[in-house]
């Protein structure tokens, strides 16, 4: 009984680790970062030839599609081209142009037809390339401190609702990037072999540990029948008085 036991808990285990690696190796994601922008207002509005410029915007990771919150005033959406250039009016690094007809509130990706790498300054720029106006949805500009939205070289005040993409990698790709970032903020003795010794102790040494427990818990229980299980022998002898 207690092998068969401690052979089902192991399966279980075997079968929980494999769940959740396949789960973790199906997850897509494609965001790069984000500016951490929450929508709550509307950071620009653009007619017809109308260019609003998020600056600067430092690029953590590298990325090739930038997604926007677009508001169309409840008719089909206008056609809108993206332009990634370098801060300050430098040259440009990427463009993309998003077709017409998509639905009010809607956050479409634009893909971008080359990629801006980590570590540079750029500013995003947004143009309404059709005949009627779109709205970009934001926040006030204390949302981001250092960066602005600007129109025609003005101030708005506010930030756009800006996500970077590249790429869809899965969440289990991503576990050397996180533990590389992560090593940054660490003790001097510390490094990324740091946390993939962790990984292993939680899907390999705890599963052992509970199944030791397992085992001595079912020795125990096996020890603990000896003799005829009766108090009798516990229990003082009476004497019957003369």
């Amino acid at each position: 009984m207690r092998s068969r036991a401690l052979i089902a808990f192991l399966v279980v285990t075997v079968v929980g680790v494999a769940v959740a690696l396949l789960s973790a190796a199906r997850d897509e994601r494609d965001l790069a970062f984000t500016l951490g922008v929450a929508p709550g207002l509307v950071a620009a509005e653009l007619g017809p030839g109308g260019v609003a410029c998020q600056t600067p915007v430092d690029v953590a990771e590298s990325f090739d599609g930038v997604r926007l919150f677009v508001g169309t005033f409840h008719r089909p959406g206008q056609p809108l081209g993206v332009t990634v250039r370098r801060a300050g009016r430098g040259g440009p690094i990427a463009k993309g142009r998003l077709p017409s007809g998509y639905p009010d509130g809607a956050r479409p990706t634009v893909a971008l037809d080359a990629t801006a790498s980590a570590g540079e300054q750029v500013e995003v720029c947004v143009r309404n390339l059709g005949d009627r106006r779109v709205a970009l949805f934001g926040g006030p500009e204390l949302a981001k401190r250092d960066s602005t939205v600007e129109i025609a070289g003005r101030d708005q005040h506010t930030d756009l609702v800006l996500e970077f993409t590249q790429e869809s990698r899965s969440a289990l790709a991503w576990l050397p990037e996180i533990f590389d970032r992560a090593s940054v903020f660490r003790p001097v003795w510390v490094g990324t072999w740091t946390y993939w010794l962790l990984v292993g102790l939680v899907l390999l040494g705890a599963p052992a540990l509970l199944a030791r427990a397992l085992r001595d818990a079912f020795g125990a229980t096996d020890g603990s029948g000896d003799g005829d299980g009766s108090l009798a022998g516990d229990l003082p002898q009476s004497r019957t008085q003369a």
